[in-house]
């Protein structure tokens, strides 16, 4: 039998952490964020999406990305590796 602790044994910090990831996974990402998660150059990023090399989204000048997108790039490239 599992024990619920309450509400107010729950770290708060931890709750908003959650929230912010739960809002984060909707929102386009940039290229600084794609950049952080591949552990490469913003100019990488740029230069590979130009390049039809990762999956993107242009509005006006600026350049978005689908986390869904960039997750499923990422696990056909792991695929490959293997």
């Amino acid at each position: 039998m599992t024990k619920e602790l309450p509400k107010s044994v729950v770290n708060p910090a931890l709750e908003e952490v959650g929230r912010q990831h739960e809002a984060t996974e909707e929102l386009l990402w940039t290229v600084p964020d794609v950049a952080r998660l591949l552990r490469a150059s913003t100019s990488w990023v740029y230069k590979a999406a130009e390049r039809d090399q990762l999956p993107y989204i242009r509005i006006g000048a600026m350049l978005r990305f689908e986390p869904a997108a960039i997750r499923a790039w990422l696990a056909a490239r792991r695929s490959r590796e293997h």
